[in-house]
């Protein structure tokens, strides 16, 4: 069941979707992707969304340096539609074996930072997703962002430089730049989101003006899976957040 509200605020729009279980829309569309890799998957908010695209019926591969370190129940290692291949996303020839045959690419990958060298992880990858995307004629790409850049003030990301989180931030932004670059050949969604919290699927809004709200990534996978099958936000950022404010 999903209910929508739509109320002009200034210049956004807002967007409230009520989720009610079991809501995740199942994949029946021959048109929409049926065969999806999944980067990140063994972070909190990739499992969400292999779990929830699983249970959608789409067809889902998975790249991971260590497999050992998957979240996952047992019924969805068992499922016949998860391919689990294992190697790193800064290897042109395993995201090449990933990506060839696949209809969209979720990207989940979240910057570290320990060790050092991988601050700057989803930059670095998203280079060499785009070539291996575009080498292998694959157009669907969504994309986690970060929503704190969006407000950030050039002060702010100036400093931010000679921080640790910072830097994270920095690294997130200039994902997103490498992903606008090729517009003409990739149909991206980058999904900004307010704080992320481990629980339940629930109520959250998309395109608020900016309210530091904390969001599930139960949420944040479903809205994921929703664009998957509708693609209405193609070539666009939204922000989406929860109702919860972060706390202090």
């Amino acid at each position: 069941m999903q209910l929508a509200k739509f109320k002009s605020r200034k210049k956004s729009i807002t967007t409230i979707i009520d989720v009610v279980r079991p809501s995740i829309p199942t994949n029946t569309n021959n048109i929409s992707p049926n065969h999806i890799l999944v980067l990140g998957a063994t972070g909190n908010l990739g499992t969400q969304v292999v779990c929830q695209a699983l249970e959608a019926s789409y067809y889902v591969t998975i790249l991971v340096r260590n497999e050992n370190r998957l979240q996952f129940k047992r019924h969805h290692l068992r499922n016949p539609n998860l391919v689990i291949l294992v190697g790193s996303v800064l290897s042109r020839d395993d995201l090449n074996r990933a990506i060839r045959d696949q209809d969209a690419v979720i990207n989940c990958l979240g910057s570290r930072m320990m060790p050092a060298s991988e601050i700057k992880i989803c930059s670095k990858s998203q280079r060499i997703i785009n070539q291996s995307m575009m080498e292998n004629k694959v157009r669907r790409l969504i994309v986690v962002g970060c929503a704190e850049n969006q407000k950030a003030s050039r002060l702010q990301k100036f400093l931010g430089w000679f921080t640790t989180k910072g830097k994270l931030f920095a690294d997130k932004e200039t994902q997103e730049s490498i992903v606008k670059q090729d517009t003409e050949f990739i149909d991206w969604t980058i999904v900004r989101t307010g704080k992320l919290y481990d629980g339940e699927l629930t109520n959250y809004r998309i395109n608020e003006p900016f309210t530091m709200m904390k969001i599930s990534r139960a949420s944040v996978a479903n809205f994921i899976i929703r664009e998957l099958r509708t693609s209405l936000w193609l070539n666009k950022t939204p922000t989406i957040s929860g109702f919860e404010k972060k706390s202090s």
